[in-house]
């Protein structure tokens, strides 16, 4: 994540959607879309992301999320994957988390739909870092305190969540050097999502050997970007 994203320079703001996000008071930077944080981790990595892994196998689910940031992504995928009944296995980076007194305040938890969460969600900060727990049997979760560019997974993964900072703001994980290690972080068939659909950044996808796709975005914006190993 930025260097900057520093737990006291952020501020939670209402996006458009009713659900809260962050944004860094001195950069600019949110960790989600002022159009919506809610439906654009819900439509972005549960919809076009986890559920199409679902689809594409029907065992355990691995996933590496680049960006653990307010935990909004892993807390909806702990309820998709309790809701379908499925196994994911689910890895974190983050370099710079978020403070007890952000966390507790974001209210994600108090929502109708995840309202019944609030314990994992908890949990999900809590947690010890690289130190993996298991949260109603069919999600496991471990994080990482790790600059991405420093990661050394143990095995691939299926899905890589890509949801680090724009590429103005954090260039060097959307270029050649860092997707060429995320193509070797995939399994076959493995896939990489994320909200991006910058030119420079899928023609980046394209010379490292990824199939990319451009998918409609969610609300405020118009493609996503999904690409294949």
């Amino acid at each position: 994540m930025n260097p900057k994203s520093k737990s006291g320079l952020l501020e939670i703001f209402e996006t458009k959607d009713g659900s809260n996000s962050l944004r860094n008071t001195i950069s600019g930077d949110t960790y989600h879309s002022v159009h919506g944080a809610m439906g654009e981790s819900q439509h972005v990595f549960v919809q076009n992301g986890l559920m199409k892994a679902f689809e594409q196998k029907t065992d355990l689910i691995k996933i590496l999320e680049l960006g653990f940031g307010t935990g909004l992504n892993a807390l909806l995928c702990l309820k998709e994957s309790i809701q379908q009944q499925r196994l994911v296995e689910y890895h974190s980076l983050e370099k710079y988390p978020v403070t007890e007194e952000i966390y507790s305040n974001l209210d994600f938890h108090n929502t109708a739909e995840l309202r019944e969460f609030h314990s994992e969600y908890l949990q999900l900060h809590t947690s010890p870092w690289d130190l993996g727990i298991r949260l109603r049997h069919h999600f496991s979760f471990t994080k990482y305190l790790i600059d991405f560019v420093d990661y050394r997974p143990s095995g691939q993964y299926d899905v890589i969540f890509h949801d680090a900072f724009a590429p103005d703001s954090h260039p060097e994980v959307w270029k050649e050097d860092f997707l060429t290690k995320c193509y070797q972080w995939l399994a076959d068939d493995g896939f990489l999502i994320t909200y991006c659909a910058k030119g420079s950044f899928k023609r980046a996808l394209k010379d490292v050997g990824f199939v990319v796709e451009s998918l409609p975005g969610p609300p405020g914006k118009r493609e996503i970007t999904r690409a294949f190993r």
